[in-house]
């Protein structure tokens, strides 16, 4: 029913996000930047905000309430699927929750485990509040990392625009 594309879209935004930071900071130890180098950075976090509109589009899908049109069935076999794509955290405990979000390998490769220990301390009570459901914290982990990280990008991009030599 559902194939892997929010983990891949996730890694594609992340990925884009964590390069463009690093070569931003780059540049903004340099004194004067080349046009072209700013353009083709600034251009790698438009790129990376598309991308992140992806990954809110395929989490309303996925994590969102059924369509009006759904069989009876459908919310069991999406609850299938995404458990079988190891996207939902079956815990229900903070400790527990920390420790299944250490074993994605997505979670491994671009968060702190100090990171995720304060996202969990900060979000647990307010994720199981309203629709909000906890099982689904590992896709909130991964919005609201995307989300500091593209503030960040588009924030470090806008600073560094007065060190470029447009002449």
């Amino acid at each position: 029913m559902i194939k892997d594309v929010f983990r891949a879209k996730v890694n594609r935004c992340l990925d884009l996000l964590q390069t463009s930071l690093k070569e931003i900071s780059a540049l903004g130890e340099r004194v004067k930047i080349e046009a072209n180098e700013y353009y083709r950075l600034r251009h790698q976090v438009r790129e990376a905000k598309a991308a992140f509109d992806e990954v809110k589009k395929e989490a309303r899908r996925l994590f969102g309430p059924p369509p009006a049109y759904a069989p009876r069935d459908f919310e069991r076999k999406r609850e299938e699927s995404l458990e079988r794509l190891r996207l939902l955290v079956r815990s229900e405990e903070k400790e527990k929750i920390i420790e299944e979000l250490f074993q994605d390998e997505l979670i491994g490769r671009y968060f702190d485990p100090e990171e995720v220990k304060k996202f969990v301390e900060e979000q647990f009570e307010s994720q199981k509040k309203g629709k909000r459901k906890l099982v689904n914290f590992k896709a909130r982990l991964f919005i609201e990392k995307i989300k500091r990280d593209l503030n960040q990008a588009e924030t470090s991009i806008n600073s560094i625009k007065s060190k470029v030599d447009f002449g």
